[in-house]
């Protein structure tokens, strides 16, 4: 699972930033060949609530974090996702078990 900081920058100045939430992306199915991945993308606000989802298919699993964000970003050939899809709950409940405090 990647999870990646979404920010703003005010008047474009990137020492005000202001975090907004996370785009989590996990792989959510593979090819029977293994090297095609289907891939969810989770946009999550900063109470780790889901905001939108998308389905970005059939990317080849060598692609890179910059590929599969610039995917996520764009939108182009993505699938929406409905916040209530169990596959989008599954993700937000293993970003919170990442983000949980350890004992």
């Amino acid at each position: 699972m990647l999870v990646i900081d979404a920010a703003m920058w005010p008047g474009g100045d990137p020492t005000e930033s202001e975090t907004v939430g996370q785009i989590v992306i996990g792989q959510v199915a593979r090819s029977a060949g293994g090297d095609f991945a289907d891939y969810l993308v989770v946009h999550v606000e900063a109470n780790l609530c889901a905001t939108s989802a998308l389905m970005l298919q059939r990317r080849h699993v060598m692609a890179g974090w910059r590929d599969l964000l610039w995917a996520a970003l764009d939108g182009e050939g993505a699938t929406p996702v409905e916040v209530d899809d169990p596959r989008v709950a599954k993700v937000i409940a293993n970003l919170r078990q990442d983000v949980a405090p350890s004992d």
